[in-house]
Parts: structure tokens; C-alpha cells; sequence
């Protein structure tokens, strides 16, 4: 999550999430004041995530938490694509 603002179909498909468990944690983040949720004014079946001041405030620490896994679990990807190729292979 560390760009600005989000849609909710582009996180599902590029992190293979099930949607109730993305709906759930997106949901949360909000109530917590981390994001704030908005329909997108061109298409409003699409939903509109964007960090608060607050989320915001996390990047640094999310940066540090990614550069830690990818150093102590080499063998991942940031890749959507191989994500969504290796969730196909059932690894």
C-alpha cells in the first residue's frame, strides 16, 4: 500500500486475496483512520482507497518490513505477475 490512492481490484489481483478478506482489512484500515474510502467519480462501481496523513506516516516502516522479507525470504517476488503465476502452480 504505498501509493497514494488504491483500487480495490487492482490490490486483489495483483496480492490473490479472496475479496471478503480484503473487503474485511480494507474496512478496518479505514475505521482505524489509516484510509479514507471514496467512489470513483468516473465509474462508481469502483472504490477508491487513499492513505490518510496517518497512513502515510507508515511507509518508512512498511519499506523496512518488505526490504527485511526480501532479504530473509530470497525466493519471493514483487512480481504480480509471477505471484499470480505461482498461485496457479499451487505454491
Amino acid at each position: 500500500m504505498l501509493r497514494a490512492h488504491l483500487r480495490r481490484e487492482n490490490l486483489c489481483s495483483w496480492e490473490g486475496i479472496a475479496s471478503n478478506i480484503l473487503a474485511n482489512r480494507l474496512k478496518m484500515l479505514t475505521e482505524q483512520g489509516y484510509l479514507t474510502r471514496e467512489q470513483d467519480p468516473t465509474d462508481r462501481r469502483q472504490t477508491i482507497y487513499t492513505l490518510t496523513e496517518q497512513g502515510e506516516s507508515l511507509k518508512k516502516l512498511v519499506a523496512v518490513v518488505a526490504r527485511w522479507g526480501e532479504k530473509h525470504f530470497p525466493n519471493t517476488t514483487r512480481d504480480p505477475a509471477e505471484v499470480i503465476r505461482r498461485k496457479g502452480k499451487g505454491a
